[in-house]
């Protein structure tokens, strides 16, 4: 079988789909938070706020490759926040 541009063109479309619903689950369960907020520890654990956005960005860059778009933010400077990546503690960082 093979993939047909209408087949591409709804895909593309269910993924700028996706994007704007995170982008809004994102803004509505961040409003009005600091940058320390984003660093407390979830209890009894999990990810920090800061951690999750971070990750989040690096999926979407990511996947940019994919749709034929260059990267926004580049592998290297979101290194910071791959899978396993050890959480920010510091605010400084």
């Amino acid at each position: 079988m093979t993939r047909t541009g209408t087949t591409a063109a709804a895909e593309i479309e269910l993924w700028r789909l996706q994007a704007r619903m995170a982008r809004d689950v994102v803004n509505a369960n961040t409003h009005g938070l600091t940058h320390e907020d984003s660093l407390v520890e979830p209890r009894p654990g999990g990810n920090r706020l800061n951690w999750v956005l971070g990750h989040l960005l690096s999926v979407y860059d990511g996947f940019l490759p994919l749709l034929q778009q260059e990267p926004v933010i580049g592998a290297a400077a979101l290194q910071r926040f791959a899978r396993g990546a050890p959480p920010l503690k510091d605010s400084a960082e």
